[in-house]
């Protein structure tokens, strides 16, 4: 078995009535901004590049062929950005935890958070430019505390952040390991009930501020998720039943069938991410990293050493290949031009049926076309 043993590393519209249109203009900004797909938001498929992981408190790269690996800086959770440019990670200095992006090569680091009331976690990547991460501490006093939020990566460090999802409850702190799609959907890990007195951690799967979907559906603690490059599938760690030990799963983005990718016996599995192209899934056991197929076939053992954890497989960069044809985006601006629509039709039935009974042939005609214009926008959503 080829590894990598870590003492080796070194070196580095049309017709509507106006208060409809401003209602879907609305919902249009709302949902380019949370919803629609985005080349920028995630990865989309590509070549792999190198993998980044935290080992003994530091942010280290492996070129998967194990010819060269780097450490680049001081920090833990490392995350690739959706160009393979960058790496963002946390570091605590100064007594305060922030959030730091360097390039692949090891220079450029800046520091992107200052906010000494607030800490700052498991950083990924909203778009380009922006990342997403959990804010948390211990007094509870800034208002982004305990939730998932984003910052610019700006000139200089700030403390001004954007919430994106808040607790279900109130105090709540569970919120954790944010991720965007590149569909824009969100993936993140929270407490739930499987019973009245049974409270887990589930990874979760939510569109914007919408309602979320259990994705871990074997109802065992769950976390550690991350999307699919096409966005349609997550992959997680998930607990077997009855012993210490977690397997990593797959599962789609609405909560179907789950598939335990590795089903190994006596090892706590976690962190798994997938390869750019989709086709494989590189996790860690606490010690050790390793890579698999996405199909549960072929595993080899990536990286050997005490403390390889939180792998994170990065792009070759200019090497993104979006689909030509995004999906469409059923979600809130689905809804209200469906309404819209639907009200739009209505109507006109009604001024149709009144023009011919007053005998008004021509206009009755010109609202049936219009009537028929309009069903088949209806269809086309």
């Amino acid at each position: 078995m080829k590894t990598f043993e870590s003492r080796k590393m070194g070196g580095w519209s049309d017709g509507i009535a106006p208060t409809i249109r401003r209602w879907i203009f609305v919902a249009t900004i709302f949902v380019s901004l949370n919803l629609i797909p985005s080349a920028d938001a995630g990865t989309w498929p590509g070549a792999n590049g190198w993998i980044t992981f935290e080992h003994l408190g530091k942010i280290w790269i492996v070129n998967p062929d194990l010819s060269e690996a780097r450490v680049l800086a001081d920090g833990w959770k490392p995350s690739w950005s959706p160009d393979g440019n960058w790496i963002a990670f946390a570091s605590e200095r100064d007594n305060d935890i922030d959030l730091y992006v360097i390039r692949a090569d090891g220079t450029g680091e800046k520091q992107v958070t200052n906010n000494t009331a607030v800490d700052e976690y498991m950083p990924s990547w909203y778009d380009h430019d922006t990342l997403l991460f959990k804010a948390g501490g211990f007094e509870h006093t800034d208002p982004s505390d305990r939730q998932i939020v984003t910052v610019d990566i700006g000139e200089t460090p700030t403390g001004v952040y954007m919430p994106i999802r808040g607790p279900v409850s109130p105090g709540d702190n569970s919120l954790a390991e944010p991720e965007r799609s590149s569909l824009g959907d969100l993936v993140f890990v929270e407490f739930y009930f499987v019973t009245v007195n049974t409270l887990k951690t589930g990874v979760f799967t939510a569109s914007g501020g919408g309602t979320p979907t259990l994705v871990s559906t074997s109802g065992q603690t769950a976390s550690s998720a991350g999307w699919s490059p096409n966005g349609q599938n997550v992959v997680y760690s998930e607990a077997v039943p009855n012993t210490h030990d977690s397997d990593i799963f797959t599962n789609n983005g609405a909560g179907g069938a789950p598939f335990n990718v590795t089903n190994t016996p006596s090892r706590r599995e976690s962190s798994p991410r997938y390869s750019p192209d989709g086709k494989k899934i590189v996790f860690s056991d606490g010690e050790h990293l390793y890579v698999i197929d996405a199909n549960g076939e072929n595993e080899y053992k990536l990286v050997e050493g005490i403390g390889a954890y939180a792998p994170d497989w990065g792009i070759v960069p200019g090497s993104t290949t979006p689909p030509t044809t995004p999906p469409k985006v059923y979600n809130n601006l689905y809804a209200l031009l469906k309404i819209a629509f639907t009200s739009k039709i209505k109507k006109l039935k009604k001024q149709f049926k009144k023009a011919k009974s007053g005998g008004k042939v021509a206009k009755a005609k010109k609202i049936k076309a219009q009537i028929k214009k309009f069903k088949k926008k209806l269809r086309s959503l």
